[in-house]
């Protein structure tokens, strides 16, 4: 399949052109907003880049328990049931790079 162009006038046969109707669907569903805030993806682009909770805390001004705090709160606003799979979910979604 081939990207969309997001910039580019829709198909005026939307409706009727399933293909379109699909990559319309398909883009939106690509560039989910992100259920998480501006600390919490902080907290999370530390943990992708292989800091400890420890040196993120550091790194934040938190303290070891903040940085927990905010990677649990984040898991269950993204329905992920670890840490690992929060950042792998992050990384997909383009919620941190």
């Amino acid at each position: 399949m081939t990207a969309l162009d997001l910039t580019a006038p829709p198909c005026p046969h939307l409706a009727a052109c399933p293909a379109c109707a699909r990559a319309v669907g398909d883009a939106a569903r690509d560039q989910r907003p992100s259920p998480l805030d501006a600390r919490q993806i902080q907290v999370l682009s530390l943990m992708a880049e292989g800091h400890t909770r420890a040196s993120a805390a550091r790194r934040l001004g938190l303290t070891e328990g903040g940085v927990k705090s905010r990677l649990s709160a984040a898991a269950e606003a993204a329905g992920a049931r670890s840490a690992t799979q929060l950042v792998a979910m992050a990384l997909r979604e383009g919620w941190i790079a």
